[in-house]
């Protein structure tokens, strides 16, 4: 890691944690379950059966993080195409808000397409088809963005066909994404999953929201980790 590198995330883990230690999520990834295999490319690089779908962990006990509890089994979603992660290692995260996730970013109308995907499609997103569905959602807010969201141009580009049920329910979602609805609600606290050197993630708190949707949203527009590590090559 550069000493740039070691900096950005010793100036995030003091964001995240208390006045007198680090606070560590450490965590073993089980795997991406269940997922579809998906041929896309981003940024450039070629990924041709990159498994997509809900990543699961298992908090251990030696976290110091009390964001999870121990033992408890933390489904996430992928919010950093360009480092690895792999079963059965053990990685530890630092939790905070997603605008703090280089992926993710502070624009505010991408951290509201974001939230507005979880509320309306996080609860689903469990099979291999609506999980699929929302991880490439997800890499398409992040990596186009706003007023391009699809999946067949820009920065990525999914090469699978939509006869893959993933791929079609994606391309719906998106094409009604940027459509606020009277029923849409903030339903969930999300927090970002921080590595160095791992992939990042988004995570859902276990608690309920404790404050109305506006605020919640201000919240997460507002906050993020002290300063954004390098963008990985490519990225």
């Amino acid at each position: 890691m550069t000493p740039l590198r070691h900096l950005v995330f010793a100036l995030a883990a003091t964001i995240a944690a208390s006045a007198s230690a680090r606070a560590d999520l450490v965590t073993t990834f089980n795997g991406t379950i269940p997922s579809v295999d998906v041929r896309m490319q981003a940024n450039g690089t070629t990924f041709t059966t990159n498994p997509v779908g809900p990543f699961l962990f298992t908090v251990q006990p030696g976290s110091t993080d009390p964001t999870f509890a121990p033992n408890s089994q933390l489904r996430t979603f992928c919010a950093d195409l360009f480092q690895n992660i792999s079963p059965p290692n053990t990685y530890t995260f630092t939790t905070g808000p997603i605008s703090g996730l280089p992926d993710v970013g502070t624009d505010p109308t991408r951290l509201g397409l974001i939230q507005r995907l979880f509320d309306r499609h996080y609860e689903t997103a469990t099979d291999a088809a609506n999980g699929g569905a929302f991880q490439l959602a997800l890499w398409e807010l992040l990596y186009d963005g706003p007023g391009s969201l699809n999946l067949a141009s820009g920065n990525l580009i999914v090469t699978s066909p939509d006869t893959v049920p993933a791929v079609a329910l994606a391309k719906t979602w998106l094409a009604s994404l940027e459509m606020a609805d009277p029923s849409d609600v903030v339903k969930y606290q999300l927090v970002g999953l921080y590595s160095p050197t791992a992939q990042d993630q988004i995570a859902v708190h276990p608690e309920p929201i404790p404050a109305p949707a506006g605020v919640v949203l201000g919240l997460v527009a507002m906050g993020g980790f002290a300063a954004r590590r390098l963008r990985r090559k490519g990225a």
